[in-house]
């Protein structure tokens, strides 16, 4: 299996400076523990901190023209073809540029709302979110979506997938990769006399074994570290299968030390993606259960406003109910049978895209993190 040797400082004629190196020299055990406790604070409720977080995440997708020539060329007389959604993203790629998702969270011990802005094509809309242990919830400027707890939801609306890449995404600002490896007895820590350390973690995983690497930095005085840089090797072949990097580090009061202000993703030798985090703040009781709480026809919401949505879709009970705001404003509730002609397969194909589209980049990157994929 693969390893990574510890780098050795040898010799005892380099005089005072070498010894004062020295004494700044990271601790790989005390390096352990803080990784562990890093990843247990990431692994779903942030050490049970309540927090806000706005962040963006700015793909950097290069349009491939020739690409867009070909099928262009090949669908132009087969409207239903399957790669008509891949022309459609590179024409919007065309037109508007990579897509920039900005993203409000707000975090409390594992439960979550998400904001998701639209972006410059007009069609984009809004998303948002809300994932409780016991209900949850989807929202479009048209439709909305009531759910009860996780383990009743269909499929399709359990917000398990968009949840977990809301969560890695921002726990890479606090701690880079936190969430994609274990300290074990298999881990290794090694180290150099200015504070900078490497720290690899063997895995096993559907694809075959994998080695993730962090590089680091180290502060005796206050005990903590950084994580600078990560990269999953396919030991086999040598190759790095995914990167990511961590940078512009500021002082927050939620977590009490740096975090990230920029992280970087590559895979395949190319930049994937930027993640640019914009703030974070703590946010008390009121704030949480005022920005999660369920909006109603005729009502408000806490964070949007006015609701705008004209239906609702209700699988609390199973089976889903509809509810329907007329264009005179009366509400009106609809069977399945009387639902309009592919109105509920439209109202499902379409918040998924939504969902989708926004985490394709981060997802790719995501399965090569949990090695599900080779």
């Amino acid at each position: 299996m693969w390893k990574l040797a510890a780098i050795v400082v040898a010799g005892l004629g380099f005089g005072l400076g070498l010894a004062a190196s020295r004494v700044d020299a990271a601790p790989p055990d005390d390096i352990k523990a803080w990784l562990s406790k890093q990843i247990e604070e990431t692994s779903g409720n942030f050490g049970g901190r309540a927090f806000k977080v706005v962040y963006r995440v700015e793909s950097q997708e290069k349009l491939d023209a020739g690409e867009l020539a070909r099928l262009r060329e090949k669908l132009k007389n087969l409207p239903e073809h399957p790669e008509r959604a891949r022309l459609r993203h590179l024409e919007q790629l065309e037109k508007y540029g990579p897509e920039v998702r900005k993203q409000t969270v707000w975090f409390r011990d594992g439960e979550m709302r998400v904001n998701r802005e639209a972006w410059a094509d007009p069609a984009s809309k809004y998303f948002d979110f809300a994932s409780l242990k016991d209900s949850g919830w989807k929202m479009t400027p048209d439709q909305m979506f009531v759910l009860g707890k996780a383990e009743k939801r269909p499929p399709g609306h359990t917000l398990v997938s968009a949840a977990s890449s809301i969560t890695f995404e921002v726990s890479d600002f606090v701690c880079l990769w936190a969430r994609s490896v274990k300290v074990d007895d298999k881990t290794t820590v090694a180290t150099e006399a200015d504070g900078r350390w490497i720290a690899t973690f063997e895995r096993e995983t559907p694809a075959g074994p994998r080695v993730f690497v962090l590089h680091g930095s180290w502060s005796n005085e206050s005990r903590t570290g950084q994580v600078t840089r990560s990269e999953v090797i396919d030991p086999r072949s040598k190759q790095a299968l995914a990167k990511s990097s961590a940078s512009e580090f500021r002082a927050s009061d939620v977590f009490s030390r740096e975090v990230a202000h920029l992280v970087t993703n590559e895979e395949g030798g190319r930049e994937t993606s930027r993640l640019v985090l914009e703030s974070v703040s703590p946010i008390g009781t009121e704030e949480f259960e005022a920005v999660t709480r369920t909006p109603d026809f005729d009502g408000s919401d806490a964070v949007r406003g006015r609701v705008t949505f004209t239906q609702v879709t209700d699988f609390r009970e199973g089976s889903p109910s509809y509810e329907i705001k007329t264009t005179e404003g009366t509400v009106r509730s609809l069977s399945v049978e009387d639902t309009p002609v592919g109105h509920g397969r439209s109202m499902l194909r379409t918040t998924g895209w939504v969902v989708a589209g926004s985490l394709v980049v981060f997802l790719v990157l995501l399965r090569v993190r949990r090695g599900s994929s080779s």
